[in-house]
């Protein structure tokens, strides 16, 4: 077996705060579920779930809306849950998103200190277009496999944020998601107002540059300098947060699919030159090379057994220029060529 690269960000289970889950239970109860079986069936205690300052598996969270939505029948339990989530129910990240000055300022905030909220998790804005902007959600933890709920539920809390400064009719220009169309699509163009699309490279928003001025109508400079003084003295107890981490994996699996993935390109994209990336992972023991690596290697068993692509084609996806230095990388890492690891997981 080959040697396994293992970065700060993937080395621990992710955790997000439990107000991520504000009134989940009651919302399941709702739905005519139970929610003390959800809770068993993916391992969570109730006790931790409504205590507003505990940290919980950010994989079992995911997995409880896979499961509601599941046991409910209900394939958009997690767009619906959404819908009546506001901002401020995710406790400090929330409200310092609420109380900044401009929407500019709330989504930067917000970007800025979701480690402290959420883990291997990216939030960004990016060009979209000459006069439009993207503002990107992302699990980066490859072994959190279940996303969808999670996916569609934080992408209509953050355009409840929007709408706090934009006005309760406002729409994107459209929306983005990773996984394929469901069924019932329409439910998320009536939700968002626009066109949603599926089979996306990233879950996005994207919207006018010229919106992000407008101010937010619960600015509080007070009560904002003082939860981005207290996140950050949180943040400060871990002295290497693995939030750049996910930044720069985030980029590289999303610029492999364009076949665009090198330093400079992932620097231009988190808007750094690319000896400030090099620097930034140099002081987590890493390099680029280390995180490329890592990304193809989790990334080509899920393109071979869950897409059930040809090695040629996931060698092309992993920027690998030629089949055989993608065979032999991937020989390194699982002691099998990409087709006989196919062939015995397949039939297994």
């Amino acid at each position: 077996m080959g040697h396994k690269v293992t970065t700060e960000a993937s080395s621990r289970p992710a955790l997000v705060r439990s107000t991520a889950a504000h009134g989940a239970l009651g919302f399941f109860q709702r739905a005519g579920l139970d929610p003390d079986q959800v809770l068993r069936t993916v391992a969570l205690n109730r006790d931790e779930l409504t205590d507003p300052t505990a940290q919980v598996s950010l994989m079992q969270y995911c997995r409880m809306f896979e499961v509601a939505a599941q046991m409910a029948g209900r394939s958009n339990l997690g767009l619906e849950f959404g819908v009546e989530f506001l901002p401020q129910h995710l406790g400090h990240i929330g409200y310092l998103a609420v109380t900044a000055p401009t929407l500019d300022r709330a989504l930067r905030a917000l970007a800025e200190k979701l480690p402290f909220h959420q883990q291997a998790t990216f939030i960004g804005l990016e060009p979209f277009g000459s006069t439009r902007l993207a503002l990107s959600y992302a699990v980066a933890d490859s072994c959190i496999k279940e996303r969808r709920q999670d996916a569609e539920f934080s992408l209509v809390v953050l355009l409840n944020l929007l709408r706090q400064a934009l006005g309760a009719s406002w729409s994107p220009s459209e929306v983005h998601f990773t996984h394929a169309r469901p069924t019932l699509a329409r439910f998320h163009e009536r939700v968002f107002g626009c066109v949603v699309r599926f089979g996306e490279e990233t879950n996005r928003i994207v919207f006018p540059r010229e919106l992000l001025g407008n101010p937010m109508p619960r600015r509080d400079d007070a009560l904002h300098g003082l939860l981005s003084a207290e996140i950050r003295c949180s943040q400060a107890d871990t002295p290497c947060d693995p939030d750049f981490v996910v930044t720069v994996r985030y980029h590289i699996e999303r610029l492999l699919r364009n076949g665009l993935c090198d330093l400079e390109h992932v620097a231009a994209a988190c808007d750094l030159p690319t000896w400030s990336v090099k620097r930034k992972l140099r002081a987590r023991g890493l390099s680029f090379n280390d995180l490329l690596t890592e990304v193809r290697r989790e990334l080509a068993p899920v393109y071979l057994l869950e897409q059930r692509l040809s090695a040629t084609e996931v060698a092309l996806l992993l920027g690998y220029s030629e089949l055989s230095a993608f065979s032999r990388a991937f020989r390194l890492w699982t002691g099998l060529t990409p087709r006989e690891f196919a062939a015995t997981r397949r039939h297994r």
